[in-house]
């Protein structure tokens, strides 16, 4: 009966968001870590239900962004190597599913914003377009996957402009992606 659990986890996550809107960062960070725990119990028994391991990753991808908004770089980067084998569970639990690489794509992007100077933040940003571009070639004009694309490619832009590189390719790629979106 691991679904009564993930319904523990899913009451914790929401008690999570509320106090992260509330910004109250430590109750946000144990309701999202007793979300973490049941979502991961239920995991250990219901192992190839998709639905466990993305609300999982959902749980993980706030609690990375409660760290980075507190500048907690080593629980950005534990959360993101976490958030990275929950996708991969997601993707093995259901290969046709978008959840994968979107939750990974998500995570990516809290990495970048994390702006630790030891990241190659090109590479992240480009494994961020490649989630996202696998979210989109199954689901074209996905809004999420969008704007997560829109935002890895601007970081890519900036990247080339930091270089001295020309970066208006990439920039009107990054608004080409999120016209069809806004029309």
């Amino acid at each position: 009966l691991y679904e009564s659990i993930k319904l523990i986890g899913d009451v914790h996550l929401q008690r999570g968001l509320r106090a992260w809107d509330r910004v109250d960062m430590a109750e946000a960070e144990r309701e999202l870590a007793a979300a973490t725990s049941s979502f991961e119990q239920a995991a250990q028994i219901g192992q190839s239900d998709a639905e466990v391991y993305e609300a999982l990753a959902d749980a993980w991808i706030q609690r990375v962004a409660v760290a980075q908004q507190q500048g907690q770089l080593p629980a950005v980067q534990s959360g993101y190597t976490a958030l990275l084998d929950i996708s991969n569970k997601i993707r093995t639990a259901d290969p046709k599913s978008i959840a994968g690489p979107l939750k990974q794509a998500q995570g990516l992007f809290w990495r970048i914003s994390a702006q630790d100077p030891n990241d190659d933040l090109g590479d992240l940003a480009r494994q961020c377009q490649t989630q996202a571009e696998r979210v989109l070639a199954k689901q074209a004009q996905h809004p999420y996957a969008s704007n997560l694309l829109s935002t890895c490619v601007a970081v890519l832009g900036s990247i080339a402009f930091a270089n001295r590189q020309d970066p208006e390719p990439l920039y009107r790629k990054a608004i080409a992606v999120l016209e069809p979106i806004l029309d």
